[in-house]
C-alpha cells in the first residue's frame, strides 16, 4: 500500500486550511491531526488521517 502524504501547501491548494496560525490552532484545540515531523521544518499528513477529520466535522446546514 503506498501511503501518499501531504504537506501544508496540500492542505492550502485543497482549500483546507488558509494559514498556518489556524493550522496550529487546529492541531491545539479542534483534534486535527498532528502529522509526522519528515524533517526539522517539514510536517506532513497521511491523506487517510486528513479524509477522517473531515468527516468527523460537523457541516452547516441550511436552515433558513
Amino acid at each position: 500500500m503506498n501511503t501518499q502524504y501531504l504537506r501544508f501547501k496540500d492542505l492550502q491548494a485543497a482549500g483546507i486550511v488558509n494559514n498556518r496560525a489556524t493550522l496550529s490552532r487546529w492541531i491545539r484545540q479542534a483534534g486535527f491531526p498532528s502529522g509526522v515531523l519528515l524533517g526539522p521544518n517539514t510536517r506532513a499528513w497521511t491523506e487517510d488521517e486528513i479524509e477522517q477529520w473531515l468527516k468527523s466535522q460537523p457541516t452547516a446546514s441550511n436552515t433558513f
